[in-house]
């Protein structure tokens, strides 16, 4: 019997058999490709292993979705897609930057690397509701809900796997990388990131990286420069920028490593953020590239052609850990690492030590699904969950944040949001600081996931190592706790990599500042911006009241202190439901 293959849109035949129809569009990663065996593997991305390799990890594998654990464990960055004939599973990567969607239709079910082409019935649908959580808990959506951004498009998270036969929709959760011992993490994530930079260059004709300076470009571009061939180093300043001495170092590190090309990049007045918002190019979900769009086409434009670009982005997350390791360490850890680790950080925000200590505590007491009902309770009542007099830093040890778009927020949007929170049932796995930088990442790899698209459009085809699946998996298996230190920037890259590479990477104690940037951006082009305020697609969705926005608007602009971030999710959004209405291109 020769077994049914899941539908590609343009295999599609009226008397096609009840499987999944995969749409393709050009959202999805390049390359494509497809490994027939006793189950068939279609691989979406960076996979670094070779098809033969692919083919004998799931030989004994009896179900697609067994395969698919295997497939995972796999080198690189990509999604993937495993069929046995009756039944298929796909997954995305690690950290959120490659994901599918599916939807039901009349002919089955439908699945995509993009929401877009399962939207367009002729023309996408927003789902306010969706959109509204998203402005509002940005770092939390990924795995709060199902919905989409797109009416009648489900989302598959990050941490599932998904499942179907027929007709039925299944997930099942996503294994956690494989253990490794934190003794021998540093060396197994100095062999994963070493291994991902060699497989990503080796048949490049031509090789450029970011060196910001900091040390996570850094050591992406000096480990590019050891492959035995020359690197364009691209280095991005700005004459807006506060304490920015990012160039410095990277002069520095530059000057001492032969295979590096140096060139720094200094932008003006046209390369603020804000400036040229209707030059950016549409995405299929709303980009905080949008703002910055004019920025990133001019310090990529030097490279546009290229080989590979490789960037430091995620290393943050990668590395780092949500402050909320140290409400873990409440239980996990000594009474003087705890108290170190409390004290350190009110040293270094001039806050009481008490209240940090009392902060942890509480939050080490409380359960993700209680801080989702306490949130609820914030969006209701607009009252923060912790007292007046306590600043931004002892909040911010939460398990989630609600964005200062939740004040701008009509009560309708916020009720809604309120009651989707009240009736998400998270499981025990989403508890504590592990499950926090989780959730985390899969924020940020979803950002960068819109920033691959932005570069592509600009002919730069970028390269994200830190978030390929064996370096993110090395890094997590580095509990939250011993993950970061007050007293030490990255601890487990330094670990990985002192002996390997320059000690001046690691003598930095200073970060690029560049938030005065945005509000010089606001200042030059507050008519723009204003313009998108006054005829508000959000204000007519239900979302946001602009009046209230424009308050917080025309404080920045006069140079107060104001939610930048906020800000710039609204106008993002803006420019995207504008772009959404018009968008006739291909999908």
């Amino acid at each position: 019997m020769v077994r049914a293959r899941p539908r590609w849109k343009e295999d599609l035949v009226p008397d096609a058999p009840a499987q999944p129809t995969i749409r393709l569009s050009r959202w999805d990663p390049r390359p494509i490709r497809q490994i027939g065996a006793g189950l068939s593997v279609t691989l979406f991305g960076d996979c670094l292993s070779s098809d033969q390799d692919v083919a004998d990890l799931i030989s004994t594998s009896t179900t697609p979705a067994r395969a698919m654990v295997r497939v995972l464990t796999l080198p690189g960055r990509f999604g993937a897609l495993v069929s046995d004939g009756d039944r298929v599973a796909v997954a995305g990567d690690l950290a959120g930057t490659v994901r599918w969607w599916w939807a039901r239709r009349r002919d089955g079910v439908h699945v995509a690397l993009s929401p877009l082409p399962l939207a367009r019935s002729p023309q996408p649908r927003v789902n306010p509701l969706a959109l509204a959580a998203h402005l509002i808990l940005p770092d939390t959506v990924p795995g709060l809900s199902d919905d989409s951004l797109y009416l009648g498009v489900q989302a598959l998270s990050p941490s599932r796997i998904l499942v179907i036969s027929g007709d039925h929709v299944s997930t099942e959760r996503r294994p956690n990388p494989p253990s490794i011992s934190v003794r021998d993490a540093p060396d197994a994530f100095a062999e994963a990131l070493t291994e991902s930079v060699r497989a990503h260059t080796a048949g490049a004709v031509t090789v450029s990286a970011d060196l910001s300076g900091g040390l996570d470009s850094s050591t992406v571009a000096l480990l590019a420069a050891r492959n035995s061939r020359p690197v364009t180093a691209l280095t991005y300043t700005d004459p807006y920028a506060v304490n920015d001495d990012d160039a410095g170092y990277a002069f520095a590190l530059a000057q001492g490593e032969p295979g590096l090309e140096h060139q720094v990049l200094t932008g003006g007045r046209d390369e603020l953020p804000f400036t040229g918002l209707a030059s950016a190019p549409f995405t299929d979900l709303p980009t905080l590239d949008t703002p910055l769009y004019t920025r990133t086409r001019f310090r990529l434009a030097p490279v546009a052609g290229t080989g590979v670009h490789l960037v430091g982005d995620g290393g943050d997350v990668a590395l780092g850990a949500p402050i909320t390791y140290v409400a873990d360490g409440v239980r996990l850890a000594t009474a003087g690492r705890f108290l170190t680790e409390c004290t350190g950080w009110a040293r270094l925000r001039h806050r009481p030590v008490h209240r940090l200590v009392r902060a942890a505590v509480a939050v080490s007491r409380m359960s993700y699904r209680t801080a989702l009902t306490n949130a609820a309770t914030e969006l209701e009542t607009l009252r923060p969950r912790r007292a007046e007099h306590v600043r931004v830093f002892e909040s911010s040890i939460s398990w989630l944040q609600v964005s200062k778009v939740a004040r701008w927020a009509t009560p309708s949007a916020r009720a809604q949001v309120a009651e989707a929170l009240r009736v998400c049932r998270p499981g025990g796995e989403e508890d504590g600081a592990d499950a926090h930088a989780r959730r985390i990442i899969h924020a940020h790899g979803s950002a960068t996931r819109s920033f691959l698209h932005v570069a592509a459009g600009l002919d730069v085809p970028v390269v994200v190592p830190f978030f390929d699946s064996r370096v993110l998996a090395a890094c997590l298996s580095v509990p939250a706790w011993q993950r970061t230190t007050v007293r030490q920037a990255k601890p487990l890259l330094r670990q990985a990599f002192a002996d390997r590479l320059p000690a001046d990477l690691f003598a930095r104690r200073t970060k690029g500042d560049y938030s005065a940037c945005e509000y010089h951006g606001l200042r030059v082009n507050a008519g723009e911006v204003r313009a998108l305020l006054t005829d508000s697609r959000l204000a007519d969705l239900g979302i946001i009241d602009p009046a209230a926005v424009r308050t917080d608007l025309e404080a920045a602009i006069s140079g107060a202190r104001a939610p930048m971030g906020a800000l710039s999710q609204v106008v993002a959004t803006e420019v995207w439901l504008r772009q959404l209405e018009t968008y006739a291109g291909d999908v």
